[in-house]
């Protein structure tokens, strides 16, 4: 067995959007992989029933399809090279194109004048358009050619130049400002060639359903400041009209989002009095004629991924140690369907058949299918045994402590060619959020660590998810419960293994992970080196440039600025930083748009304004998901960062 190195992720492929075909008799799933552009390649594969998965696409960039029938996908690409010249221009295009599962090469069925996220099929040749749109030119579709050149050649006169007058400003992992940009609805005729907007210029979509021959959205409009409360909307696809069928005044939770079962227009969503923002959704059912809602089902369940299969809604609930797959039925209950042992990506159901892409333990993303029945589990593929079967990848050994009268769950990564008679340094790393969570699947960077010589551990402390709304319940509060339940964690990961050397201690975190290793280094001397990666240093500046500083921060401070000034900068750690005596690197991505630049340099500054050994790494392009999304060179350099910071400062005696 091999070590894991620093560009072993490389060869790892990640899959997404499984489906099965309408008979029921293929699988197709999205497989991502690095490319040798320094970048990544997306393609279809499909498996027939019996038989083993193969590409279907080849260009690479295929990360969106449809079945259009039993034999047939369509996606999107940008292929020809007029349409790609075009597009380099700065004009907005998307290519359609139909690939036969009997052969040949795929078919450009159209074009649409968008630039499309999600194509979804209504009927036959009927399809709904999801693009993200310039609402400052709210026509663009329909104008001609000559038309859409002016406005390519006008963005380009304007480049240098940017008026904002909406707030956010930005999106993280959306390059540039993002005023007037907004995510709008159309219904595709393919007979006609018809284009129909299904959503207002200004209105920006959230989730989007198809219930009979009714588009049901849910969203807001907004010209200056994007609303937390989302209405719902309905596009009528037989009289072409577009009607209000819910304003929201009442709910102030972060997820709100249209779904349905196939009959009925739920709307799930929460009023936030009590947990906040973050408070788990409720199910609602919405009387489109009377255009009110019944609760159905309280539900503390943090979830996502929603999909309407056999008279059902089915969504990815998110547990302690593991996600499952939950099945809301038209009796109101919320049933688990599954006992699954690690995290779940995307899904798919057909007569009591379950598909699911997703890791587990020591492995890496593949596709399952499960029988509903029986509960039995058939692993159908092979996208990432071959590079795995060499490498020697570390357990994760549970660790469940008692803090503040709590369980608190963790665990433990020995260091590669463990021996029980030597001392070895190790890394404490945080996970995000602060609401969320880590379970016990392979994480690149961890095994990077572990293969080094490094004890990994790690912990889900008051505030983190898959527990309930009270569990997650840390608003105004960051640095405390939790600061104590980490340390609490770590005390008794030196008590349990005594091999760890507690003068070699390094900690590391991303976003709310940061942000704890920012307030950590402030309050204890323990750990020998930090590196703190896209990181929360200063609430009052977070509160001025983040994507989701006018709703995330005041919710997680407990108020507004103007009337918790002193919870702001209390809870920030560069109050602390005076205290600072930890050697610490930041990690940066210039394009981080949910923690900037200018938080990690305000901490860096202060560091070195003490004389602390401080290093400041930053990525031009990439974005707050860097060591998960970002550019595969660059991910490499930020893993490789991490590990000599850790080794010149916990490895000296070497």
């Amino acid at each position: 067995m091999t070590k894991f190195e620093l560009n072993d992720f490389r060869k790892l492929r990640t899959l997404s959007d499984v489906r099965w075909s309408p008979d029921g008799k293929t699988i197709a799933v999205v497989v991502k992989s690095c490319n040798e552009q320094d970048g990544y390649d997306q393609t279809v594969w499909v498996r027939p029933e019996g038989g083993s998965f193969y590409p279907l696409t080849s260009y690479g960039r295929e990360a969106s399809y449809l079945w259009d029938d039993e034999r047939t996908l369509m996606f999107l690409s940008v292929r020809d090279e007029e349409d790609r010249k075009k597009v380099e221009e700065g004009q907005e295009l998307t290519g359609v194109y139909r690939i036969s599962l009997d052969g040949g090469e795929a078919v450009k069925a159209f074009t649409l004048p968008l630039a499309v996220t999600r194509l979804e099929k209504i009927e036959t040749g009927l399809y709904l358009v999801t693009a993200r749109c310039d609402a400052g030119v709210p026509d663009y579709y329909k104008m001609n050619e000559t038309q859409r050149r002016e406005v390519a050649e006008q963005r380009h006169r304007d480049r240098e130049f940017h008026v904002l007058d909406e707030a956010p400003f930005w999106s993280n992992g959306t390059p540039g400002f993002t005023s007037k940009m907004r995510t709008r609805l159309f219904v595709y005729e393919e007979a006609s060639g018809k284009l129909t907007p299904c959503s207002s210029a200004l209105f920006q979509v959230e989730a989007a359903v198809i219930v009979g021959r009714k588009i049901v959205y849910s969203g807001c409009e907004y010209s200056r400041r994007l609303r937390l409360q989302k209405d719902v909307w309905c596009y009528d696809l037989d009289c072409g009209q577009q009607t209000a069928l819910f304003h929201n005044e009442r709910f102030g939770n972060r997820m709100q989002l249209v779904a349905t079962d196939g009959q009925r227009i739920l709307f799930c969503a929460a009023e936030g009095k009590r947990w906040g923002q973050n408070e788990h959704p409720d199910f609602y059912e919405l009387n489109p004629q009377t255009q009110t809602l019944t609760l159905l089902k309280e539900a503390d369940l943090s979830y996502s991924v929603s999909k309407e299969k056999e008279g059902a809604l089915w969504i990815i609930g998110h547990g302690r140690s593991s996600d499952n797959l939950f099945r809301f039925d038209a009796d109101n209950q919320l049933r688990c369907m599954t006992d699954w042992d690690g995290d779940i990506t995307s899904f798919d159901v057909d007569q009591g058949r379950l598909l699911l892409t997703g890791k587990r333990k020591e492995g890496y993303d593949e596709v399952w299918q499960i029988d509903l029945i029986s509960g039995q589990r058939e692993c159908l593929s092979d996208f990432n045994e071959e590079t795995l079967k060499d490498l020697d990848i570390g357990a994760c050994e549970a660790l469940t402590i008692t803090s503040h009268q709590r369980e608190i769950d963790g665990w433990v990564i020995r260091p590669r060619d463990f021996d029980p008679q030597k001392t070895y340094p190790a890394i404490l790393t945080i996970h995000g959020g602060p609401k969320g969570t880590y379970h016990p699947t392979l994480s690149v960077d961890m095994q990077i660590w572990s293969s080094a010589g490094y004890f990994v551990f790690f912990c889900n402390p008051v505030g983190s998810d898959g527990r309930g709304n009270a569990f997650a319940e840390i608003r105004g509060r960051h640095g405390t419960e939790d600061y104590e339940d980490i340390m609490n964690f770590t005390d008794e990961v030196l008590k349990r293994y005594p091999q760890i050397d507690p003068q070699r201690l390094g900690v590391t975190g991303i976003s709310y992970g940061g942000y704890m290793t920012n307030w950590i280094i402030g309050h204890t001397d323990r750990f020998k080196a930090a590196s703190s990666q896209c990181s929360v240093v200063n609430w009052i500046s977070m509160y001025g440039v983040s994507d989701i500083s006018m709703e995330f921060v005041p919710d997680q401070m407990g108020g507004s600025i103007f009337d918790q000034t002193q919870t702001y900068w209390e809870r920030s750690p560069l109050h602390s930083a005076c205290n600072v005596v930890t050697p610490t690197l930041f990690i940066q991505p210039l394009a981080d748009f949910r923690c900037p630049l200018s938080d990690g340099l305000q901490m860096a500054t202060a560091l070195m304004d003490r004389g602390i050994e401080t290093r400041i790494v930053c990525f031009d392009g990439d974005h707050h998901g860097l060591n998960s999304y970002g550019k595969p060179s660059h991910r490499e350099r930020s893993y490789k960062e991490t590990l000599s910071w850790m080794d010149a400062h916990l490895k000296s005696e070497n």
